[in-house]
């Protein structure tokens, strides 16, 4: 009876994939971040709402992020990348165009 609960949780282990270095966690309570953030505000969320819809403890939370303000960079972090990206390359089509320079308004559109 023993072998066969060992063999079941070694099974069960197998099948999840691998969190390495808390990556899955971490990608969880960002998830998390991004919904409830959203809907409540920095200060409508709680470092215990996050663990929680993140599926995950405080202690962990904790752990990767520090402090909700932690959570809160780091979901910046995430995104501003992508958000970037898409604003130079917007702005480099508008400064980029033959023609006559670009207007004020447009650069700002652009951006």
């Amino acid at each position: 009876m023993k072998l066969a609960r060992l063999t079941t949780e070694a099974t069960a282990r197998a099948a999840r994939p691998a969190n390495r270095g808390g990556e899955i966690t971490r990608d969880r309570i960002l998830d998390a971040a991004e919904r409830l953030f959203s809907g409540h505000g920095i200060d409508g969320v709680s470092m215990r709402d996050l663990a929680a819809e993140g599926k995950t403890t405080l202690a962990l939370a904790n752990y990767h992020f520090g402090s909700k303000d932690g959570v809160y960079r780091a979901v910046f972090e995430r995104r501003i990348a992508a958000v970037s990206a898409a604003r130079r390359d917007g702005l480099a089509q508008v400064l980029g165009r033959a023609g006559p320079p670009a207007s004020i308004a447009e650069i700002l559109d652009a951006m």
